[in-house]
């Protein structure tokens, strides 16, 4: 049965989202042989995914099938139909109280029209976002067993931030203009030339998205001997991943570039 709250839609190059009451039906293989079908309301959605409740669990990295009207700026193909058919892969599921009953947050990002050819010879195979596309969607890369649930789950996007190394005994900062690797809500791995070692403390900004944290370096390695990368943890602030998913933020992200 359809959740009857509001929902909501990424209609402008701005992050936020307006009420627009859709409805969407999902289709989930349980097992090889079983589908499952719900159709549910849709509480967020954007061209690079979607937000809804379930009545059942979904496995995060599980791939899922949607049908659902969308605004044609939203969509990547498809432009003409009446209901937008697009695959999606879950990156959240989490079980929430909604009245009396028990549902499933769900978030999926969509990743295009078409299932991977792996997933016809195992359509339980679990998956991870590779790279995002220019059209919004996202490449995908087998996961070699079950997905294993993060606490804080990453996504690899490039998005363009200024760090500056915190040199307490010269009291200076050191600046760099640079791109992200991945990031999650307590972290992110960004490429760096910046002298920082294990322990620094690093200001990091991130202008698209409005956000600014002191970050404090984990780890230091040198990529395939062409560049250094330096793992940060946030200290007191979590970065927003989910406006970052349902905003527009990732495409302009796209332009940013690393050596």
């Amino acid at each position: 049965m359809a959740r009857k709250q509001k929902s909501k839609r990424n209609r402008t190059k701005q992050t936020t989202a307006r009420p627009s009451p859709s409805l969407c039906r999902v289709c989930i293989r349980e097992t090889f042989d079983e589908l499952r079908f719900e159709t549910t309301e849709v509480r967020i959605v954007s061209r690079f995914g979607a937000s809804f409740d379930l009545s059942r669990e979904c496995r995060v990295g599980t791939l899922i099938q949607l049908e659902l009207p969308l605004e044609r700026e939203l969509r990547a193909f498809s432009h003409d139909d009446e209901l937008y058919k697009v695959i999606g892969l879950i990156q959240h599921s989490q079980v929430a109280a909604k009245g009396s009953k028990s549902l499933y947050e769900v978030n999926v990002m969509f990743i295009g029209r078409h299932f991977p050819d792996s997933y016809f010879s195992n359509p339980l195979q679990a998956y991870r976002l590779q790279r995002q596309n220019d059209d919004g969607t996202w490449d995908l890369t087998e996961c070699s067993s079950q997905y294993k649930h993060r606490r804080f789950p990453r996504i690899r996007i490039k998005l363009q931030v200024e760090i500056g190394l915190i040199q307490k005994n010269e009291r200076t900062i050191l600046k760099e203009n640079t791109v992200t690797c991945d990031i999650s809500s307590a972290g992110v791995a960004v490429i760096s030339k910046l002298p920082a070692e294990v322990g620094d403390k690093i200001k990091f900004a991130c202008a698209d998205m409005d956000f600014y944290a002191i970050a404090e370096v984990l780890r230091r390695r040198n990529h395939f001997g062409l560049q250094d990368i330096l793992h940060l943890k946030f200290v007191d602030f979590h970065f927003p991943v989910e406006r970052l998913i349902f905003s527009r933020v990732g495409m302009t992200a796209k332009s940013a570039s690393a050596a």
